[in-house]
């Protein structure tokens, strides 16, 4: 019993990492200019979101990125 519930909690924990790691953001540094894509929503004052609302992958992410005309590149 006590087997199930550990690999209950760890199977748990795991989806929750997958889920957190769903929202990509284009991040752009006010002083530089330079964007990045994270996955945590930037609060304002270290880096600026170009994006409203979340990407769903990395890869979406990092062409909005290319293409926007307001991140350095």
């Amino acid at each position: 019993m006590r087997k199930v519930i550990i690999f209950g909690i760890a199977i748990t924990a795991f989806g929750m990492q997958a889920l957190a790691a769903s929202a990509y953001y284009v991040v752009k540094d006010p002083k530089t200019n330079q964007c990045t894509v994270d996955t945590n929503k930037p609060d304002g004052k270290t880096g600026v979101a170009m994006n409203t609302i979340p990407y769903k992958t990395s890869k979406e992410a990092t062409a909005a990125m290319k293409a926007d005309p307001n991140c350095a590149h």
